[in-house]
């Protein structure tokens, strides 16, 4: 049957159904139109003037096809619901028929399956066995037959009838023509074609007028154009050994549909957790070009249509930490982007408005300015989920990379999408610092900021050193993106000056004098293209954030700074410090230690008493308007047990080792001078008190001849004057070289530093500096241990010197108080002769011989009540020598350690060569010079 007479049928049947809308065709027709046979009633609807315009209506439409992956997948999801809901049997029988039409293969099949599908309602809950068995048992209507006056009034040229006439196939001679006669039947006219007349009252269905061919050629050509005839339809995968052909259009709509995240059958996409993978199926190929270039362009699609896919999954996870929420909000508006993007080249491609040229190189060039960007961020995706330690700001350390090597390549596009992108999630990440540099306080629960509270009830004086600390990394590193190492330390201050301000209550001064110029920090204005596009992206994002975060800093620092110095008095406190440790007043420190001193010597009680100690230190240094005597106190370790030995120790200058100074500072003073450095003060004011303590043994008594001195002899006292004046000027030139050269210039400077310094931490570097230059210059650092213990020598070795003239002249009185008495007792024995020893041997410092037989009950022992200090090994050896004698190896010993001490000091300061070492130099050269001199 022709499509004309299909459509003429289906056209003359919606022509009935609209004039009388009989519920049954056949019947409707009899009981409406009594007495007028169904072939005169159909009369009217063939002469109805709308046919010709619905004909030609229906002639000139084409309709899209329906698609078959729908179908089939709509048929699979009723075939499990069927099976869900417990009707096996319609899933079986549902499944049996598919089979049936699969071994048909009509040409129209998805098409008959989606008419099915749209007709049933609630097949699972309404059909029964018994439906299905009257389906199968209903018989088919009789197709209506096809009579040559429907053709005729369809097709205009039927209706002349010469085209009925018979035709003579012969010459054109007229001699055979009386004898033709027409093979064909007078019966046989127009109305015996009944084979393909259409009955007046049966339903026609689609099935009847499928088309009956031998050509099996084309047949097949119409099916191997339907490529997805071949791919998994239903419950099977056939096996394909030959590549199918495919147009560069359907190509080109596969590609579309990966880039979109739609299955697809030109691809099969994988997706594993956040991966996804794509494959290419292998059994396509297109006519034009060969298969290797064929799938050398698939595969680059493939490539970019992975990362593309690798975002979407990713997109779809749920992230908990704002960074990564921003970021994951930012590319899913790039992807939405590129949907709307592909609608509209699909759109072109579907509905094309003029000549449209489809290419999938063209649709490759066309996509590449968006995946481009979307590409990188896939890159950093990867890396971001495969890092041990996957922090949120590792995005974000991420993307400053990738804007700086865009940069670098001088891809411009990309420099500018990175660089938006990176400005939009920084100002997500210092959303914790802005709190942290504004007010002071860090946020509950983040864990992405470097600055963490250690605990929160700590003391004050430890409030700006142990309260709050800086995270670091596994490995050491700052747990923060590395382009915010160089802020991260004046962030981390800005917050403790705002967190000290506070207990200060001078923080409603900062929020009161705090501007609103607040840098920008966006790309536009930071990485300016016309003025700065030359200029590195790192150096430029540097410069900005180090603007903004000291728009922050300087305001809060200066007014900490101002208020240490104003309110809580540093400068004063600092002079305090100078003047108790360092003796700076030079006649209230010789007022101060006169008295300990005297005191050490004549062995009061008051030397361990330190209430009596306080109260003079009190009393000495209250007179100086920088100290408050009030909070100076005085501590004595204790003495080793035992007369002599506690004798000992007192004349020795280790003694002063045991006084220790207090000087409390107010705790906004105690984040300056932190508590450890106190120790280093009094380091240098035992050092100092050594000093003295040797000069004043040496310098205690004027110069000049003693009464019982006279006896004497000139070469012993040559050489006593001699080596104390040698001692004299080291203990002078040391004292002047630790107050003139190291201590007063370290002043000045630490003073000067603090004034220039920009926030606390500075001024606790530049106090700290101060205290550890004054300890290496003064001799006191771990490099010359050995040194300083020499100088200990040679300062010993003034009060042993003393002591020996002590000895000496305790010895000369006993001689002489001996000789009186043996002098008055030998006249009254004449025979009775006088030793010589007590005569001549005065020179010698020792015990005289036979003391007991003076007639004294009482033993003299002048050397109980000076004893000797712990100078040197053989000391006691020394005690039988002669008193030149000791003299000389007393200054053999001098010459050796200053020799020492001289050498050791270049050598050192050769060795280090710093500015410190500077000065252990000069003191070299100055001992050499006295020594030699």
């Amino acid at each position: 049957m022709t499509q004309l007479a299909i459509l003429g049928t289906l056209v003359d049947e919606l022509l009935e159904s609209i004039i009388d809308a009989p519920t049954n065709l056949s019947k409707g027709v009899k009981e409406a139109v009594p007495g007028r046979d169904s072939h005169n009633y159909r009369g009217t609807t063939k002469s109805h003037p709308r046919k010709e315009q619905i004909l030609r209506t229906l002639r000139n439409r084409e309709w899209a096809r329906t698609n078959p992956f729908d179908v089939y997948s709509r048929l699979d999801g009723l075939d499990e619901k069927f099976r869900v809901y417990g009707q096996d049997f319609l899933a079986n029988a549902l499944y049996d028929q598919r089979r049936k039409i699969e071994e048909i293969s009509p040409q129209w099949a998805p098409e008959i399956l989606h008419f099915i599908l749209e007709l049933s309602e609630r097949s699972p809950t309404t059909l029964t066995h018994g439906d299905i068995a009257l389906a199968r048992e209903l018989p088919s209507e009789p197709t209506p037959p096809l009579r040559w006056e429907d053709l005729r009034l369809e097709d205009p040229l039927l209706r002349d009838e010469i085209v009925w006439q018979n035709v003579s196939f012969s010459d054109e001679s007229t001699d055979g023509e009386d004898e033709f006669r027409d093979s064909v039947n007078s019966t046989e006219g127009p109305d015996k074609v009944q084979n393909y007349s259409r009955g007046d009252n049966s339903y026609i269905r689609l099935e009847d007028f499928e088309v009956k061919t031998n050509d099996q050629k084309g047949f097949q050509e119409v099916i191997d154009s339907q490529f997805w005839r071949s791919l998994n339809t239903h419950l099977m995968r056939p096996e394909v050994s030959e590549k199918k052909v495919i147009t560069e259009l359907q190509a080109a709509r596969e590609v579309l549909f990966l880039y979109s995240g739609y299955p697809t059958s030109l691809f099969q996409v994988t997706k594993y957790e956040d991966k996804a993978t794509i494959n290419i199926s292998d059994i396509y190929s297109l006519n034009h070009i060969s298969q290797d270039t064929f799938f050398s362009l698939l595969r680059s699609f493939t490539k970019q249509a992975s990362a593309v896919l690798n975002l979407r999954v990713w997109v779809a996870c749920s992230q908990k930490a704002p960074l990564i929420q921003v970021f994951q909000l930012f590319i899913q508006d790039k992807l939405l982007e590129l949907d709307t993007y592909l609608s509209q080249i699909q759109q072109r491609l579907i509905d094309p408005v003029e000549d449209v040229v489809v290419s999938l190189v063209g649709i490759k060039q066309e996509t590449i300015p968006l995946l481009r960007p979307l590409i990188s961020l896939a890159e950093i995706i990867t890396k971001f989920n495969n890092e041990p330690y996957g922090h949120s700001f590792r995005c974000l350390e991420m993307l400053y990379d990738k804007t700086c090597i865009s940069q670098i390549n001088g891809d411009n596009a990309l420099y500018i999408f990175h660089g938006n992108l990176f400005f939009k999630c920084l100002q997500i990440y210092i959303r914790p610092i802005r709190s942290w540099i504004e007010e002071g306080e860090l946020q509950n629960g983040d864990s992405d900021f470097f600055v963490s509270e250690t605990a929160s009830d700590i003391s004050l004086p430890l409030l700006w050193e142990s309260r709050f600390k800086i995270r670091k990394m596994p490995d050491g590193t700052l747990y923060a993106p590395r382009f915010l190492k160089p802020a991260a330390g004046r962030i981390f201050n800005t917050g403790k000056s705002i967190v000290v301000l506070k207990h200060l209550h001078k923080f409603d001064i900062l929020q009161s004098t705090t501007g609103h110029d607040e840098p920008k920090l966006d790309f536009d204005t930071v990485c300016n293209q016309p003025i700065f596009h030359l200029a590195p992206f790192s150096e430029l994002f540097d410069m900005a954030f180090d603007a903004w975060v000291r728009s922050k800093h300087r305001h809060a620092a200066s007014i900490l700074k101002k208020t240490l110095f104003s309110s809580c008095g540093l400068h004063t406190s600092l002079d305090a410090l100078s003047h108790i440790y360092f003796l700076a007043n030079g006649s209230i420190g010789t007022e101060f230690t006169s008295f300990i001193f005297e005191n050490l010597e004549t062995s009061k009680a008051s030397w361990i008493d330190k209430f009596a100690l306080v109260e003079h230190a009190q009393s000495t240094f209250g007179s100086i308007s920088t100290v408050s005597s009030e909070r100076l106190g005085i501590s004595l370790l204790p003495l080793t047990q035992g007369s002599e030995d506690t004798r000992k120790d007192r004349l020795s200058i280790k003694a002063l080792s045991i006084l220790t100074i207090h000087y409390p500072l107010s705790w906004p003073i105690q984040i300056v001078v932190r508590p450890t450095t106190i120790i280093s003060y009094q380091r240098i004011f035992t050092f100092l008190l050594q000093v003295r303590r040797s000069s004043y043994f040496l310098s205690r008594q004027p110069i000049r001849v003693d009464s019982l001195d006279h006896i004497s002899r000139s070469d012993e006292r040559l050489p006593y004057f001699s080596f104390r004046m040698r001692l004299l000027w080291f203990t002078q030139t040391l004292y002047h070289y630790l107050t003139c050269l190291v201590l007063e210039p370290c002043s000045q400077k630490m003073q000067a530093d603090l004034k220039m310094a920009e926030d606390v931490d500075m001024m606790i570097e530049v106090h700290s500096t101060y205290i550890k230059k004054c300890i290496d210059q003064a001799l006191l650092c771990s490099k010359l241990d050995l040194i300083h213990a020499n100088v200990l020598k040679v300062l010993e070795l003034g009060i042993k010197l003393e002591e020996m003239r002590e000895m000496k002249i305790a010895v000369n009185r006993t001689n002489i108080s001996r000789n009186v008495s043996e002098v008055d007792y030998m006249s009254l024995d004449p025979g009775h002769a006088i030793d010589d020893t007590y005569c001549h041997d005065y020179g010698t410092v020792r015990q005289p011989r036979n003391l007991e037989s003076c007639g004294s009950d009482e033993k003299i022992r002048p050397a109980s009540s000076i004893h000797d200090t712990a100078s040197s090994p053989d000391e006691s050896s020394l005690v039988d020598e002669p008193y030149a004698l000791q003299l000389r190896h007393l200054e053999k010993e001098f010459h050796h350690l200053v020799n020492f001490v001289s050498r050791g000091l270049k050598g050192a300061a050769r060795a280090v060569g710093s500015e410190d070492a500077r000065l252990w130099d000069i003191l070299g050269e100055m001992l050499e010079c006295g020594l030699t001199g």
